[in-house]
């Protein structure tokens, strides 16, 4: 299994790798929702010594874009110049750090529901436009990646989501998908059947899995054993060697309880 964990409450770059070496991950994916790791902030030289540093220890780096306040469905002319030259820049520093690969979120698009309707007349209405925005937004940020692979995660997907997901992965050869499996349920472990019949549909384009359980009332990313996931129905992907498993479960040394168990549950 080629695996590494989340990095979020990390003090550091270095303290991070020298912590998956120590333990025996192989990358680690540096969450940039996290201020203290905002690589487009850093200069050619602190990317360096932060790139030597990964390589000294024979640790790999990978980055998850920001997600929870941002949005490739944003169709606002100055907010999406904003968020695409913010995301440029992520590339552009993931290349220089040598990063495997580069997940991101894709959003949501905005939403105004009739009362005593079930359907979204809105996005009825504007399906051909959102669905436009963020097929030119991922494709965007897919033509800047020489060496980083951009991965989409499933985080959020909609038919809408999945239908433009669909055609970018039959056009480009630059657009990969990310699959985290406990967002395939909600939060009461009922399983979304659309979402995983459209991973499952793409597994050669699959390159990471985010793993951690879910406990309901607690949620997701919780240690792997302590919910109700069957991590044995997805063996045959995370035993891929194409693929990365980033275990997304904080702090770090609950990671790593989660790797040991997950690997404890594909011996039996």
């Amino acid at each position: 299994m080629f695996c590494g964990y989340q990095a979020v409450y990390d003090t550091d770059f270095f303290d991070a790798t020298t912590f998956a070496s120590d333990n025996g991950f192989d990358y680690v994916s540096f969450d940039l929702n996290v201020p203290r790791f905002y690589i487009d902030q850093l200069d050619a030289d602190a990317l360096e010594c932060i790139r030597q540093h990964a390589e000294r220890l024979g640790v790999g780096l990978a980055f998850h874009a920001p997600g929870d306040n941002v949005s490739l469905f944003s169709d606002y002319p100055s907010i999406r110049d904003g968020i695409l030259k913010h995301f440029a820049a992520i590339v552009n520093a993931a290349e220089r750090l040598g990063a495997r690969h580069l997940t991101v979120h894709t959003g949501a698009y905005p939403s105004f529901k009739k009362a005593n309707e079930a359907e979204d007349a809105f996005i009825t209405e504007y399906r051909e436009r959102f669905s436009t925005v963020l097929y030119d937004n991922l494709s965007f940020l897919a033509d800047m990646t020489h060496s980083v692979l951009l991965c989409v995660e499933n985080y959020g997907f909609t038919g809408l989501t999945m239908g433009v997901v669909e055609r970018l992965l039959s056009d480009s050869d630059r657009v990969f998908l990310t699959w985290d499996i406990a967002k395939t349920y909600d939060a009461s472990l009922r399983l979304n059947d659309r979402v995983e019949t459209f991973m499952r549909a793409h597994p050669a384009r699959i390159r990471e899995v985010h793993v951690h359980d879910i406990i309901p009332g607690f949620r997701s990313h919780q240690i792997v054993g302590q919910g109700g996931i069957d991590f044995l129905r997805y063996a045959t992907i995370i035993n891929s060697p194409d693929v990365a498993v980033t275990f997304e479960v904080r702090p770090r040394e609950a990671a790593k309880v989660s790797r040991d168990n997950l690997i404890a549950l594909l011996r039996q």
